[in-house]
């Protein structure tokens, strides 16, 4: 009889166990998650700060303000493509050749501080 009750025991401590196991592996799962979502939240706030209209005054340039938009959209779709240029290219209706030379003139990307 004790070494039924024993048996019992042990089984209900290992399912209990199990739960537990099972319990964390799905937090981990869900705080990985989590933390995908506000490095996500972080970098739109970012860009949010950043695309705020901008001055009109004696400093307003044109052509610097169609500069950051560029730089600001393409931004934008390379976190939207992972990083794929091809993709991105696509997204813009532009030749993958194109999107890589406004890449270089606006110094996103491996050419930056060049």
């Amino acid at each position: 009889m004790q070494s039924q009750d024993r048996l019992r025991s042990t089984t209900s401590d290992l399912v209990l166990a199990r739960e537990e196991i099972e319990s964390r592996t799905v937090l981990r799962e869900r705080i990985a998650e989590l933390s995908v979502m506000a490095e996500d939240l972080t970098a739109a706030l970012l860009e949010l700060q950043s695309t705020g209209l901008p001055r009109l005054d004696d400093e307003f340039d044109f052509y610097d303000e169609v500069r950051r938009f560029e730089k600001s959209l393409i931004k934008r779709i390379l976190r939207v493509t992972e990083g794929s240029q091809r993709k991105a290219a696509k997204l813009l209706r532009m030749k993958p050749t194109t999107l890589n030379s406004k890449l270089r003139s606006l110094k996103l990307g491996p050419w930056e501080g060049r």
